[in-house]
């Protein structure tokens, strides 16, 4: 499982890399750098955000008990990883277990998204990556979603290329 979970965010990354800047930064995420330096910076940014967290842990696995807001954080930091080595600057909603509403939990769903929303506005990124595992009741009803802005064609394009990554 673990092993799949990886090679499929590799993909993701190298296909979000591959339409934003080009076929070279993927091939040298693939390889790595010899001399150990980091990337140079691209100019890009990207906002990872982790779906869910604290008392909100999403669907939890039939047969594991595993949140979903615990898988979502894994997958959001192996993607954090994979872009800093290749040089985009990364920011992320959530980097623990916590959600992101404060200590209160009233009305915590309203609050986590708009701080979630406040961080996306803040760092302004190029794009926004949000990870989540949904359920469907009906076995017929499964794969990859992938959203983005009908509006923008740079969207649609990324967007294309995560789903044949996922595919």
């Amino acid at each position: 499982m673990m092993l799949v979970l990886k090679k499929r965010i590799i993909l993701i990354a190298a296909g979000v890399l591959a339409v934003l800047t080009g076929l070279s930064v993927t091939v040298s995420l693939a390889t790595g750098y010899a001399n150990g330096a980091g990337a140079p910076r691209l100019g890009f940014s990207v906002v990872i955000d982790a779906g869910h967290g604290g008392i909100d842990g999403g669907v939890s696995g039939v047969n594991t008990g595993i949140k979903e807001s615990e898988i979502n954080l894994l997958v959001a930091k192996k993607l954090e990883a994979y872009f800093k080595k290749a040089g985009v600057d990364v920011v992320m909603t959530r980097t623990n277990s916590n959600g992101l509403y404060g200590l209160s939990t009233n009305n915590f769903k309203t609050r986590d998204m708009r701080e979630r929303e406040r961080i996306i506005r803040e760092a302004a990124p190029d794009i926004v990556i949000s990870v989540h595992q949904n359920f469907f009741p009906r076995a017929s009803q499964r794969g990859a979603q992938v959203f983005y802005k009908l509006e923008s064609d740079a969207s649609q394009t990324l967007a294309a290329a995560v789903r044949r990554a996922l595919a």
